[in-house]
């Protein structure tokens, strides 16, 4: 190594600890121009790139330095991350592999390994590497919290709360850990400590602390003023708007208004037995619509019929959120429309980027996305009251009547069960929900035992 490159690394190298990561950058850069083929710069610039929202950059810079040492776990994990960032999930599971048989105990590749099973819905595989991860580094709180997430996401919900309990023992002030905890007590009708829950959530919401994420905090808080507090806190966090958006106000040219539709639920789903009808019956003399699809495709009926409904179907699994809001930049849609929001399986990152001129949230979040980048919200004044108006960071256009579609073409079945066939009483009134758990809140219990109470031989048939 060269004189005075070491101690210039050295420098680079506390600035970077220290997240001063454009300084250190720029000394990494000077090492380069001296000896391009320093592991170390390369390497740590590649890192610093990838913190830097640039993972392309990220993946040629480290890739560089791997060729120079192939047996760095390091730089492997580091090649693993920047893969991972960019959807190439498959790759960067082998770039962990090849870190972890290099060094089997080092807990970081162990969690990025599990983050990528999680990704590709491994979810069992998943648990058991936030598990060894943990073991290694019992304090490894993002392995804690999601090992949480992949237990909820497993269908373990009771699993899940346990998680987020023991985590919250740990670290109190674990971003969003509480709200999910106060959710998953909801989805397993654990009402124990429901009115302590919530209260402590509301008050942390309202002075802006990252307690809860904004899907859940609507089943949490029926009070519009606490959820725009939630989502605006969270927009900012986990999807500020882009620094330079890509659509400024140019105007294009096209005839048509061009939209485009975002979801991951294109195909048998309640989303698409809600809307497969409305993609249909659009104008195409004035409207050419596109479906931007970033969820599975499971080759069903009604991903058959939403391939014919619309005019382009863009399968975008493998892009990042940055290249498919591009995409939508360079197909010069004027409108888009995201129907996930911040539910499961949801991609802000791309709206995030303001692809579009007019962009907007519709049918899947059922509260307001706390975003500037965010124009419009679809409602009626019935889930929207005009007085509530002004807690939603979205402007809202009304529909007449009820804001959600229904597919005219679905059929009703013509077999009409016995009440034997789904283990009712013969006698006796029945009062029914099909809601899932956690929309039920022990208010809302008490009455309907109070009714069962009041009318006799009564029973209450709920979903689980």
């Amino acid at each position: 190594m060269r004189p005075g490159i070491s101690d210039k690394l050295q420098w680079a190298v506390d600035l970077h600890q220290q997240g001063r990561i454009a300084q250190a950058e720029a000394l990494y850069q000077e090492i380069l121009k001296v000896e391009p083929g320093h592991f170390d710069a390369l390497h740590l610039l590649g890192v610093a790139s990838l913190q830097g929202g640039n993972p392309e950059a990220a993946l040629e810079l480290i890739g560089r330095a791997i060729r120079i040492n192939s047996r760095n776990a390091d730089a492997l994990t580091n090649l693993g991350n920047a893969l991972r960032e960019l959807g190439r999930h498959a790759q960067a599971l082998t770039c962990y592999e090849r870190a972890l048989a290099i060094r089997p105990d080092a807990p970081e590749s162990h969690y990025n390994r599990a983050l990528t099973l999680q990704e590709l819905h491994r979810h069992e595989d998943a648990v058991a590497g936030y598990e060894r991860a943990l073991a290694l580094r019992p304090g490894y709180i993002e392995a804690r919290y999601n090992r949480g997430v992949v237990l909820q996401d497993s269908k373990r919900p009771e699993d899940a709360a346990l998680a987020f309990a023991q985590l919250l023992e740990i670290a109190p002030d674990c971003p969003y850990a509480a709200g999910k905890l106060g959710y998953l007590n909801l989805l397993c009708c654990d009402w124990r400590s429901y009115d302590d829950e919530l209260a402590r959530l509301i008050d942390d919401v309202n002075v802006g602390r990252r307690v809860c994420d904004p899907f859940s905090f609507t089943a949490l808080s029926n009070t519009a003023a606490a959820q725009l507090a939630c989502a605006t806190t969270y927009a900012a966090d986990k999807y500020p708007p882009a620094a330079t958006p890509l659509w400024s106000g140019e105007h294009y040219h096209h005839d048509k208004i061009r939209v485009a539709y975002l979801s991951a639920d294109f195909h048998e789903h309640a989303t698409t037995h809600l809307m497969a009808g409305l993609f249909e019956h659009h104008d195409s003399d004035r409207f050419e619509i596109t479906a931007i699809s970033f969820g599975p495709d499971r080759q069903d009926s009604m991903r058959s019929r939403l391939v014919d409904a619309f005019d382009h179907f863009i399968d975008v699994r493998a892009k990042t959120d940055r290249e498919v809001a591009l995409l939508l930049r360079a197909l010069e849609i004027d409108i888009a429309v995201d129907l996930k929001g911040y539910t499961q399986g949801g991609r802000t990152g791309i709206l995030a980027r303001r692809p579009a001129p007019v962009q907007i949230n519709y049918l899947g979040m059922p509260a307001t996305m706390g975003a500037s980048y965010i124009d419009y919200i679809i409602a009626d004044p019935w889930i929207i009251p005009p007085e509530v108006r002004p807690h939603y960071a979205e402007q809202v256009l009304y529909l007449p009547d009820s804001y959600q579609a229904t597919d005219d073409r679905r059929q009703i079945d013509t077999h009409t069960p016995a009440r034997a066939d789904l283990n009712l009483p013969e006698d006796g009134f029945v009062f029914c929900c099909f809601n899932n758990n956690y929309k039920i809140t022990p208010e809302l219990f008490t009455i309907w035992m109070r009714l069962l109470h009041q009318v006799s031989g009564s029973v209450l048939w709920l979903l689980e």
